[in-house]
């Protein structure tokens, strides 16, 4: 009899493990379908990947079934829209799909059923919403230039996110906005209303940009990966006629004086605007050797100086930022 209670008290120490790790019913409650629910919940068994992950109003966008926690061997897929199967992509771990309009609200539902009768389900709800960044390099170019100025290294760029639903644009103090150039956070982390900010460009041809909002609740509404190109200084000379002021067309293939002088004039677009006069080393050269240009640095008198021609040369140079300069010469004839 010893022997025996020992045997069962054995039996109950080691069964006790196995029955709290089994799926079975407890008062009634299937467990395995709880942990199904909780799952869709939390994300800890199945969820729904979208990409983009935040389709714009009338975006294409593809959802996904991920079920990488679990055995989903042999399972029943069904998803469904605003409460509507979408039969199309029955078994089908994907769905195509379009987003509705903006600040359209869609319910999106994705429902594994397992052999075992273990049911898992998803949620995602979509609420399209219009993001414009609007960038704003502040470097120079003169006011007929028919483009606008790309950035330069060191310079600033303005950039203003413009959020939309369907009232219009949010009101910004009801959300957080999270800029990050490269793999540096701005501000250090999220900020209230921050819709605006001021960024310097760093090395490298194209800066990408990550902006990530926020409601108050903490839920991500919108997110926008972008790249900024950062171009150098390029400087164009211009002929400056004194009774028609200056062309719009550059000097290109060199220039022919066709009087006694002509006044030529260098624009140096992308000239960074935060840098001061006093910083930027400007000079002119005629045949390697360095002339006065007068009053305006930036433009000077050509004469005949002897001979059937001679090289006009440009430098510029930011002396704080030393990477922000350029080199420009023509050869003009006589």
């Amino acid at each position: 009899m010893r022997k025996l209670g020992l045997y069962v008290i054995l039996f109950f120490i080691f069964a006790l493990p196995i029955f709290a790790q089994s799926p079975a019913s407890i008062s009634g409650i299937d467990l395995g379908s709880t942990l199904g629910s909780l799952g869709a919940t939390t994300g800890e068994q199945i969820s729904i990947s979208l990409d983009p992950q935040f389709p714009a109003p009338g975006d294409t966008y593809i959802a996904r079934l991920d079920d990488y926690s679990i055995s989903s061997f042999g399972a029943t897929i069904v998803w469904t829209l605003n409460g509507e199967e979408l039969a199309q992509f029955r078994n089908s771990r994907t769905a195509t799909l379009v987003a509705g309009a903006v600040g359209e609200i869609t319910n999106l539902q994705v429902t594994l059923r397992g052999q075992t009768n273990l049911s898992y389900t998803a949620k995602q709800t979509i609420t399209p919403r219009y993001l414009d960044v609007i960038i704003e390099p502040i470097t120079y170019a003169p006011a007929t230039y028919a483009g606008r100025p790309m950035p330069i290294f060191g310079s600033r760029v303005l950039l203003t996110a413009l959020l939309h639903e369907k009232n219009g644009l949010v009101d910004n103090a009801n959300y957080t906005y999270s800029w990050q150039v490269g793999n540096t956070y701005i501000d250090g982390g999220p900020v209230r209303g921050k819709y605006k900010n001021l960024i310097t460009i760093p090395h490298g041809l194209n800066i990408l940009v990550t902006l990530e909002i926020k409601n108050i609740n903490g839920t991500s509404v919108a997110r926008r990966l972008f790249n900024i190109p950062s171009v150098e200084i390029d400087t164009q000379f211009y002929e400056v006629n004194p009774l028609f002021g200056m062309s719009e067309k550059a000097i290109t293939n060199g220039y022919r004086l066709l009087s006694n002088s002509s006044t030529i004039y260098a624009i140096p677009y992308n000239l960074d605007l935060y840098a001061r006069a006093e910083t930027q080393n400007i000079e002119w050269r005629i045949n390697g050797r360095r002339v006065d240009p007068g009053e305006n640095p930036y433009q000077i008198t050509v004469s005949n100086f002897g001979g059937s021609s001679a090289d006009l040369q440009f430098k510029i140079r930011n002396v704080v930022e030393l990477l922000q300069g350029d080199n420009k010469s023509v050869r003009v004839s006589f």
